[in-house]
């Protein structure tokens, strides 16, 4: 595994390899966009 996939999952605290675990990243990437976008309006 990539050092920078092993460092994500050191801070992040789960495994990122997993169905799940890609579920819930790509679940935080999104709310982080529409928090982000949010500040826009």
């Amino acid at each position: 595994m990539p050092a920078r996939l092993t460092r994500a999952e050191a801070v992040l605290g789960f495994e990122v390899g997993s169905p799940a675990g890609r579920f819930r990243l790509h679940l935080a990437l999104m709310l982080k966009r529409l928090r982000d976008n949010a500040d826009l309006c």
